[in-house]
């Protein structure tokens, strides 16, 4: 049996982006993945698969219109992905299950997610000072969230968080974090929720438990 070669890219640069299209002679599947430095992005425009992201603290990737890219995991479970997502409207990013159980760490420092599109996947964590932005029609398709000391999300009118409008397994607000809608008559819907001291839950209207 012949045997396969291993693809990785080290992307390191400006912030002008590093774009992955139809056009880039490169495997739909890379093993691994590695951002270089703060301000460099990534920016993947057609369905990439990486098995393994790794990251430093301010780069970025960028999910274009129309693509998908596939995350199986990072090269450090407990330092997570350092990097800013931005998933525009139209595209998704899937977020694999980890070996073991453990939630996806978007750490860095003050990470942040711009969702317009779909992020997937079953346990997500924000870390600390972390910002998950979900604007109109932005789907977040998760089970379990967990916001770790001073970390916010921000749901905008039309966003869905959970299998329906606001439908989780478990949620999790950890000190000063902060769960903010801006959604009229908002039906939470959680089987374990978790709030630390200062945390907060807030809505722009009437809110049902």
């Amino acid at each position: 049996a012949g045997s396969s070669t291993e693809v990785n890219l080290m992307v390191e640069g400006s912030d002008i982006p590093v774009v992955l299209s139809d056009s880039v002679d490169l495997p739909s599947v890379l093993d691994e993945v590695y951002l270089v430095g703060a301000q460099t992005k990534l920016e993947v425009a057609t369905s990439f698969t990486i098995t393994t992201l790794r990251s430093d603290v301010g780069s970025s990737v960028i999910v274009t219109e129309g693509a998908t890219l596939t995350i199986a995991g990072v090269y450090d479970i407990h330092a997570g992905a350092k990097c800013d997502f931005v998933v525009e409207a139209g595209s998704t990013l899937r977020l694999l299950d980890i070996d073991g159980g453990h939630p996806w760490y978007i750490s860095g420092n003050e990470p942040t997610i711009d969702l317009y599109g779909t992020l997937n996947t079953s346990r997500l964590m924000i870390g600390q000072r972390g910002k998950l932005q979900l604007h109109a029609r932005s789907h977040l398709d998760v089970k379990d969230l967990y916001l770790q000391d001073s970390a916010v999300v921000f749901a905008s009118s039309g966003s869905v968080v959970g299998l329906q409008q606001f439908k989780l397994r478990t949620l999790s607000i950890g000190p000063e974090a902060r769960l903010e809608f801006d959604i009229e008559n908002v039906d939470i819907d959680v089987e374990n929720l978790i709030m630390k001291w200062d945390s907060h839950l807030t809505t722009s209207s009437s809110l049902k438990y």
